[in-house]
């Protein structure tokens, strides 16, 4: 029987519009067949989160990633019933590239690609290489779920909260830019030992109350949570590209000492910074 994704309550984004909203490492395997499991693959936190918000409120299980390597990596080793693209995705890649290069194993997958900078010609090349719908933004939820409707099979309710937008991709509100103010700042100033959440709050000018909550809404965790995960991402990098020690890297990466980096590594990664350089070295 096949194994399943199922996302953990304290999934979690390790950096803005690089890596996936629900990193691999937070879910866990399980028996079962789902009867409708989803990837949303978009770049931008906000979205992703949203989509993803709509999506399991509609009864889908929903993998969320922000890359074409991540989302190839997935449809590589899981089956997925569709798979929702937007179509620019960073790093010169593309929905459309993603459908071309779908692995066997998905093939069959029901691909839909959303966009705002949607074109007649982008629009019959998607359709050309297969892809079931090709949606502009902005759109409504109901005209979204519609497009993947063939996979879900019976009726369905429209299921949404008050606090999500009416139509996706309609622009970034001002809660989306407090959020991306205080993300640009944690990149730019995550080596700073002492760096607080009043400090980041500041940068986004906003409380540090208001921005936990902007945060809970629209990346699902909490300002800290994503600091340390842009400071974890870095010592990773740092303990596969560089020969300075445990400490140093976690001097470089904003901790004190190697105790704090060792939490907060293990919470992410699963195993301590030594054992993580030395798996990788095995490699």
């Amino acid at each position: 029987m096949e194994q399943t994704l199922v996302a953990k309550a304290s999934s979690s984004y390790p950096s803005w519009g690089e890596s996936s909203l629900f990193d691999p490492s937070a879910f866990s395997l399980c028996m079962g067949v789902p009867t409708r499991r989803i990837l949303v693959v978009e770049d931008e936190p906000p979205v992703l989160g949203l989509l993803v918000r709509i999506l399991k409120k509609n009864a889908w299980e929903v993998v969320g990633v922000a890359s074409g390597e991540e989302a190839l990596d997935l449809l590589a080793t899981h089956d997925f019933n569709a798979v929702l693209s937007d179509l620019e995705l960073g790093l010169g890649r593309t929905g459309l590239d993603l459908l071309a290069d779908m692995p066997q194993r998905n093939k069959n997958a029901r691909f839909v690609i959303l966009t705002g900078k949607g074109t007649e010609g982008r629009c019959r090349e998607a359709f050309l290489r297969g892809a079931a719908d090709f949606l502009d933004k902005p759109i409504h939820h109901a005209r979204l779920l519609a497009a993947l409707e063939p996979t879900r099979g019976g009726d369905f309710k429209t299921q949404v909260d008050d606090d999500d937008t009416d139509r996706i991709g309609s622009g970034p509100s001002q809660g989306v830019r407090h959020v991306t103010a205080a993300i640009r700042a944690m990149e730019l100033r995550y080596s700073e030992l002492d760096l607080t959440s009043t400090a980041i709050a500041n940068e986004a000018d906003v409380s540090a109350e208001y921005l936990c909550r902007l945060f809970k809404l629209h990346v699902g965790h909490t300002p800290l949570r994503h600091l340390h995960n842009i400071r974890i991402d870095e010592a990773s990098r740092l303990l596969l590209s560089s020969a300075l020690g445990v400490y140093e890297v976690a001097r470089n990466c904003g901790y004190h000492t190697t105790a704090e980096l060792d939490l907060h590594f293990a919470r992410r990664c699963g195993c301590s910074p030594s054992e993580f350089r030395r798996r990788q070295g095995n490699r």
